[in-house]
């Protein structure tokens, strides 16, 4: 059997078992309709980096995320154990939360420097996003 053969709903039900960051790196640009369902997925659902590794977070961010930047709504970028610094790290990528069109939910995990705290803050006061929700832990 084909995974294009299953219907939508199977195949957004497999999609509930992956993180974004590997159902991206798995789907993107297979076909017209994966990436339909992929988009949908993104909008309904948080584009968490908590847990991945160092190359996959900066393969995404090099490789996929620019082209989906507008897709998603909901983004968490932690600062953990895997990936020390990596809102640094992603804003070092030249990421703009502005291009974020679409992004309703930011969750910050992170004790990071002052100056990246006013970078982020700076941003977020100055761009024209629908941003519901602001959570820094």
């Amino acid at each position: 059997m084909l995974l294009e053969s299953l219907a939508n709903k199977i195949i957004i039900d497999l999609f509930e078992y992956l993180k974004p960051v590997y159902i991206l790196q798995a789907f993107h640009n297979l076909n017209i309709r994966l990436n339909n369902l992929l988009f949908y997925y993104l909008r309904i659902h948080t584009f968490d980096f908590q847990s991945v590794s160092d190359i996959d977070f900066d393969n995404v961010c090099q490789q996929y995320l620019l082209s989906i930047v507008d897709q998603i709504i909901s983004i968490r970028l932690p600062n953990n154990n895997n990936i020390p610094y990596e809102i640094d790290r992603f804003l070092a990528h030249d990421f703009s939360f502005q291009q974020f069109t679409r992004l309703q939910s930011l969750i910050l995990d992170y004790n990071s420097c002052q100056h990246v705290q006013d970078k982020i803050l700076f941003e977020l006061h100055n761009i024209s996003i629908e941003l519901t929700h602001l959570t820094v832990i």
